[in-house]
């Protein structure tokens, strides 16, 4: 599917809020609910948007712990890490190390059965306890492979400058046509009082 700026906006306001209405997107972007129903319909069906979620503070978990693990192991230790419920990640690496896992626990001494647990089926393990999250972040929409116009001259994007104007981000070939359409917008508004 090639996207093209009007998606791109409407992605970044789900990012920002995912229970956005489509009426107030629709509002925002100066479109019809419909069309923007149709994008959103057609962004998920095409994989672009993959779930609505709701992000839970770590806070508010019975498991607030972080630990990650990093080991060289075989095909039962994937099976058995998939099935354990304070597992929440499971990846294939290259290297010695092949595995690196997330799992969320209670405190240390969890950390520790943990580590027992999968000793069995790890040739080498090592376990880090996350003391401070430093960033988190969803992909931004930025890096969303998109067909974007400058929206003062037409001409095609490679890296956009943006400008946010009326809650809706605006996307710009270079800073000469973002200054020209300022500048419109300022006679315009000047015009309108």
């Amino acid at each position: 599917m090639k996207l093209d700026a009007t998606d791109v906006k409407i992605l970044r306001l789900l990012q920002e809020d995912a229970r956005m209405p489509v009426a107030e997107i629709a509002k925002l972007l100066r479109l019809s609910r419909p069309t923007v129903k149709a994008r959103i319909d057609k962004l998920k069906e095409s994989g672009v948007i993959s779930r609505f979620t709701v992000e839970i503070s770590r806070e508010a978990l019975e498991k607030p712990v972080v630990v990650f693990l990093r080991m060289k192991a075989g095909e039962e230790a994937v099976e058995r890490l998939k099935n354990m419920d304070e597992v929440v990640e499971v990846y294939s690496l290259t290297g010695e190390k092949n595995l690196f896992c997330k799992a969320l626990v209670k405190d240390i001494e969890d950390v520790g059965r943990l580590v027992d647990t999968l000793r069995g089926v790890a040739e080498s393990l090592e376990a880090e306890v996350v003391t401070a999250m430093l960033k988190e972040a969803e992909p931004p929409v930025e890096m969303i492979k998109a067909e974007l116009t400058c929206e003062y001259c037409g001409s095609r994007i490679s890296k956009p400058h943006v400008y946010k104007f009326r809650n809706v981000e605006r996307y710009f070939c270079c800073p000469i046509c973002l200054k020209s359409y300022k500048r419109q917008v300022a006679l315009a508004t000047k015009e309108g009082q």
